[in-house]
């Protein structure tokens, strides 16, 4: 609930009213009770039809903690056409969300957007508020009591993999050119020493996040995340980079999604040149070319 409200105490608050409460109940009774909650709301944060291609823009930064300033322009996605060109501080006057200077972040609360208010806007977005946040899902919330651990990391892979992609698409909109430098996708995720090794890459997500075919290496969908998913897999994901001076030679780099487990630098270092290993908190390298990323510091699913 605290990520679904954006921390905002206002809407923490009434999700403890006496009507709409989410404190007691049986599990329809908790469904019931989110509808009438989320319809709270939306009622109190109403989005006008003209914000929607900024609001969904915000949505991304706002999911994936991305380092906005106020005055910064909210990049659209093009395929919304010709639009003017606003701030995010323009955007927290119009209350689509809140500006938080000392974090440099924008944030909007995704139980005000979900993926009816995109839908009513006639766009085919390339994610939806619910890929980046399960629990906007009516089927996940009634059925999350049950999950297993392996349910929950399902939709924590999934979730944090569209994070990826929505930082991605925040980078190419601003510069409107398919290779990003890695460094901007993972800004802030990374202890500084590192940073150095993903300096001289770029990364090209285009073709959004596709399934693997199979278990190989050889299933990575070019200029795309690659999700494998199985637990037979050589790597739980990839992601489509080259390096700044060898412009013609693309290829995977592999994602490590299980949790925190270690990788050893023996068992990829004739393969790719770095690895990215997911983690639900910041944790310290432990080989250079196994490049540590914090989950929570770039999506807001890490807790499952």
């Amino acid at each position: 609930m605290y990520h679904l409200a954006g921390g905002l105490p206002w809407l923490l608050r009434a999700a403890n009213q006496s009507e709409a409460s989410l404190a007691c109940g049986s599990s329809d009774a908790f469904l019931h009770c989110f509808a009438k909650y989320q319809e709270t709301a939306k009622a109190h944060y109403a989005i006008e039809a003209p914000w929607i291609p900024n609001a969904y823009a915000c949505l991304l930064a706002s999911s994936t903690k991305a380092k906005v300033r106020q005055r910064d322009h909210i990049p659209l996605d093009p395929a919304w056409g010709r639009l003017p060109t606003r701030t995010y501080d323009v955007a927290a006057v119009q209350s689509i969300g809140l500006c938080l200077d000392k974090e440099t972040r924008f944030v909007l609360p995704p139980i005000t957007f979900d993926d009816a208010a995109v839908e009513a806007a006639q766009f085919a977005p390339p994610i939806l508020p619910s890929q980046l946040h399960p629990f906007l899902r009516a089927d996940i919330v009634k059925q999350f009591a049950g999950y297993s651990v392996a349910d929950r990391r399902r939709l924590f892979e999934t979730s944090f993999l569209y994070a990826v992609y929505a930082l991605y698409l925040l980078a190419y909109w601003k510069k409107k050119f398919a290779w990003v430098p890695l460094g901007k996708v993972l800004e802030g995720a990374m202890c500084k020493e590192q940073c150095r090794v993903i300096d001289d890459y770029e990364v090209n997500l285009s073709d959004g996040v596709r399934e693997g075919q199979s278990t190989y290496e050889d299933a990575v969908v070019e200029n795309a995340v690659t999700h494998q998913g199985s637990s037979n897999a050589q790597h739980d994901a990839y992601i489509w980079c080259r390096a700044k001076k060898n412009v013609e030679a693309a290829f995977a780099v592999p994602l490590q999604l299980r949790h925190g487990l270690d990788t050893k630098e023996a068992t990829f270092a004739q393969q790719t040149p770095f690895i990215l290993s997911v983690n639900t908190k910041a944790r310290k390298p432990f080989a250079k070319a196994v490049v540590m990323v914090d989950a929570g510091a770039m999506s807001s699913v890490a807790w499952l």
